[in-house]
């Protein structure tokens, strides 16, 4: 009995090995594929976040007057983080549906789809976040350890995203409709990320609520990290660890009992 259990976490962790190794090779031959339609290439990955952080600072520091002499290195520490977390929320909440040709030629695990949504996002994101160290320390920011932290906000950010990103897919695999609510609540949560404004902003008897949004903290630790050279609070970032490790263990139990019926649903 013992040796045959065993030999199932055998199979298992080989299994997950070449499921990421999979998943990291489609992510790679996605990236390729969507530089190669486009003229500029690879340079869009740059571009696009840049033509968003320069329409918003527009907006807000030139026609709205808000903010003062630092608030472009403000915005840019909250808009970098944000737009990498609405993409792959965006992209990998459709990514079962989008997978329907895929799963009605070959049987492979459902997780696989969302994954690669996410792989690829981040590894945009690496590019974009390098771009943003430099133009701070162009700027005249001084890089310090406390920079390395905000390596580990991005992990945590990462390892929050996963399960985050898996549950909506799974849902919108279930619920079509969900497809037309994600976009405006990530709309709403987009101007209730403090990406604008700063916590010490809102009254204190509504800060613990503003908290809830997960993306309030990270966004107010990037920023801690990368503008005030202060350590991460780690509390709160285990909180969060804590939080998408039990989203992680349900999203897993409703993959493993619905690994045959998503296929279904999706091509129905």
């Amino acid at each position: 009995m013992t040796k045959q259990l065993t030999t199932n976490r055998l199979h298992a962790t080989m299994e997950s090995h070449q499921l990421l190794a999979v998943i990291w090779e489609k992510s790679k031959l996605n990236l390729k594929s969507e530089a190669a339609i486009n003229y500029l290439s690879y340079c869009w990955w740059v571009i696009e976040p840049v033509i968003h952080m320069l329409c918003y600072y527009l907006v807000f520091e030139l026609l709205l007057n808000r903010g003062g002499p630092d608030f472009v290195f403000f915005l840019l520490t909250g808009l970098v983080p944000w737009l990498w977390f609405a993409k792959v929320v965006n992209q990998g909440s459709m990514s079962l549906v989008g997978g329907q040709h895929l799963m009605g030629q070959l049987f492979i695990p459902k997780l696989f789809f969302p994954l690669v949504f996410v792989t690829q996002c981040s590894v945009k994101q690496l590019m974009v976040f390098s771009i943003l160290l430099v133009f701070l320390l162009l700027s005249g920011f001084s890089a310090s350890a406390h920079w390395l932290a905000s390596v580990l906000v991005m992990l945590v950010q990462l390892l929050f995203m996963i399960p985050l990103v898996c549950l909506l897919a799974v849902l919108v695999a279930f619920i079509r409709d969900l497809n037309f609510v994600i976009p405006t609540l990530l709309q709403f949560t987009f101007f209730c990320s403090g990406i604008f404004f700063s916590i010490e902003t809102i009254s204190p008897q509504y800060q613990d609520l503003f908290f809830l949004n997960p993306m309030v903290g990270l966004i107010h630790q990037y920023r801690e990290t990368l503008l005030h050279n202060h350590w991460p609070d780690w509390l709160y970032l285990g909180k969060i660890l804590l939080g998408s490790a039990l989203l992680w263990l349900l999203t897993l139990s409703l993959y493993r009992r619905h690994e045959y019926t998503i296929a279904r649903l999706v091509q129905e």
